[in-house]
C-alpha cells in the first residue's frame, strides 16, 4: 500500500487537471512517469472526442496557405498586362515584402485607379508611383487594389530634316531685317594750318 501511495504523489491529480481544462468530461492522465527523460514525457488528453496526444511534435498540415493581406508602395519596373502581372520594387509596406522586387497577379476584379480615375492594368506605365493591396497566400501575392501616380512618357517627336548646303557652293549671306547703317562717302574734314 505505501508503494501505491508512493506512486500517487509521482502522479498529478486528475480531478485537478480536469478542473483546469474547460471540458467536464476532459480527463488528463500521465503517459509515461517512470521515464528518465524529460521530452519523453507527454500527457493524454481523453474526451468526448476521442484522445489527443499534446508534446514537442509538431504537425503537418495539409492545409492551403494561410491567406495573410499585404501592402506595398515603391515604383513600377514591369507591367504585363496579358499575363495580368505587375512588378514593383517596394520601398515600403509590410514587412514580408519591404526592400525587395516583388511580381504581384493582378486579377480581372481588382480595382485600379490610376492619377485619381479608374482604369485597366495596361494604362499603368513603367515609372510610375504604386500602391498595391491584397494577399500574400504561400509567397503568391495577388493585388486586391492598385493606386498609381504618374505621366505616361511622351512619345519623343521625330527630329526635323535638317538641310545640307551642297558641296562646292558657298552659302550666300542672308539679307537681314536689321537695319545697319551704311558708311557714307562723306569727305572727311580737313586740317588747316
Amino acid at each position: 500500500m505505501a508503494s501505491l501511495l508512493a506512486t500517487a504523489v509521482l502522479v498529478p491529480s486528475a480531478s485537478g487537471a480536469a478542473m483546469a481544462s474547460k471540458s467536464p468530461a476532459a480527463v488528463i492522465a500521465p503517459v509515461s512517469v517512470l521515464s528518465k527523460s524529460p521530452a519523453s514525457v507527454g500527457l493524454t488528453i481523453a474526451s468526448k472526442g476521442g484522445t489527443k496526444k499534446s508534446g514537442n511534435k509538431s504537425k503537418k498540415s495539409s492545409k492551403t496557405p494561410r491567406q495573410v493581406k499585404f501592402t506595398a508602395s515603391g515604383t513600377v519596373t514591369a507591367v504585363d498586362a496579358a499575363a495580368g502581372t505587375v512588378t514593383v520594387q517596394v520601398k515600403g509596406g509590410t514587412k514580408d515584402v519591404r526592400r525587395t522586387a516583388v511580381t504581384i497577379a493582378v486579377p480581372p476584379a481588382a480595382r485600379i485607379v490610376v492619377n485619381g480615375a479608374g482604369k485597366a492594368l495596361a494604362d499603368v506605365a513603367v515609372g510610375y508611383s504604386i500602391t498595391v493591396t491584397g494577399t500574400n497566400s504561400g509567397g503568391a501575392l495577388t493585388a486586391a487594389r492598385i493606386e498609381a501616380r504618374g505621366k505616361k512618357p511622351a512619345a519623343k517627336p521625330a527630329p526635323a530634316p535638317t538641310t545640307k548646303p551642297s558641296p562646292g557652293v558657298a552659302p550666300s549671306p542672308a539679307p537681314s531685317d536689321d537695319p545697319t547703317p551704311e558708311p557714307a562717302d562723306t569727305p572727311a574734314p580737313s586740317a588747316t594750318s
